[in-house]
């Protein structure tokens, strides 16, 4: 508990994004509390390596749980058990920010079929945009989750087939590197992005039109039926930079989506819904909220809508 109210508090208090996703730097806990966060140099070496079998953490103990969990709290990764077969090929989800404990329920309750790496690299956005400034980043990790499956297995398995992104809060900064390498953005099938897609103003309260054009050009093919892009977003306001209101209702509005004003009962008991735009597999959600408990509670609903989208998504479209 103590964990996860010191991400959530650190993520509140220093939304400032690590460059606003548009070149400016501005003060964050990331530069303020250094010895506080993963240096993008240690998450470098946390990757590249597969895990030796004595460093390896395997929670698998109950006997009716369905997954392998392995790999230490800043990189879990939980494979499915039927997955360990020669001929399996994998779906995998990337998620960014969020403990373990908080985000696994969230996979087991929404049923998803797919490989999903948990990733903690410290309180602000600063690491993941660390690590994925070169293009090929992507690529390194996939490469390195592969090999991790294979050792968690014990045989080599057929590698990787769709790759999703998931974020909260300010593990947005790793969606928003990816993106901005087309040969690393045309391996994502999906984009789940949980209260924390934040990039700069123009001027006073107008949203960047270059920095949101990455997510953008995501969205296009989201409504269009070619990708996943699912949002939620609350009502936190920085005031120094884009909100998650406002730029999920850009994207709304660029696509010129309708937009439903709602007051109705949200998916946990503490989240009430204030807005929904679907068209094709674009889908938006908004919500009331402007604590730092507010912005806790979409972490811990991945597992009420954005998963699902995307447990319902691959499953139509099986390959």
């Amino acid at each position: 508990m103590k964990i996860l109210t010191g991400l959530v508090m650190a993520s509140v208090l220093a939304l400032s994004p690590h460059t606003l996703a548009s070149g400016a730097r501005v003060p964050t806990l990331h530069a303020v509390l250094g010895a506080l966060a993963t240096s993008s140099a240690k998450a470098s070496a946390s990757i590249a390596a597969v895990p030796r079998s004595d460093s390896i953490l395997d929670l698998d103990g109950s006997g009716e749980d369905r997954f392998i969990r392995v790999g230490p709290l800043n990189r879990r990764i939980m494979v499915p058990k039927h997955h360990c077969r020669a001929d399996a090929k994998h779906d995998v989800v990337l998620h960014f920010h969020g403990v373990p404990t908080s985000v696994e329920p969230s996979v087991e309750r929404s049923g998803l079929d797919a490989v999903v790496v948990i990733v903690n690299w410290g309180i602000g956005s600063g690491a993941y945009e660390d690590y994925f400034q070169g293009a090929g980043a992507l690529g390194q990790m996939l490469d390195w989750v592969d090999r991790s499956i294979d050792h968690a297995c014990g045989l080599t398995t057929s590698g990787i087939r769709r790759v999703a992104l998931s974020a909260w809060s300010a593990g947005y900064g790793a969606i928003f590197r990816i993106l901005q390498h087309p040969e690393d953005r045309a391996r994502v099938d999906a984009l789940l992005m949980s209260d924390g897609m934040h990039v700069g103003y123009v001027r006073p309260g107008q949203v960047n039109p270059a920095s949101m054009q990455v997510y953008a050009d995501f969205a296009h093919l989201a409504v269009n039926g070619d990708k996943l892009f699912g949002i939620t977003h609350s009502a936190i306001e920085p005031g120094r930079y884009a909100s998650t209101r406002e730029t999920a209702e850009y994207l709304v509005s660029h696509e010129h989506v309708s937009l439903k004003l709602l007051d109705e009962q949200g998916p946990r008991p503490k989240m009430w819904l204030t807005s929904s735009a679907d068209q094709g597999d674009f889908h938006m959600r908004g919500f009331s909220g402007t604590q730092p408990g507010d912005h806790a509670q979409h972490l811990h609903a991945l597992g009420d809508f954005l998963f699902p989208l995307l447990r319902d998504r691959w499953a139509r479209t099986a390959q």
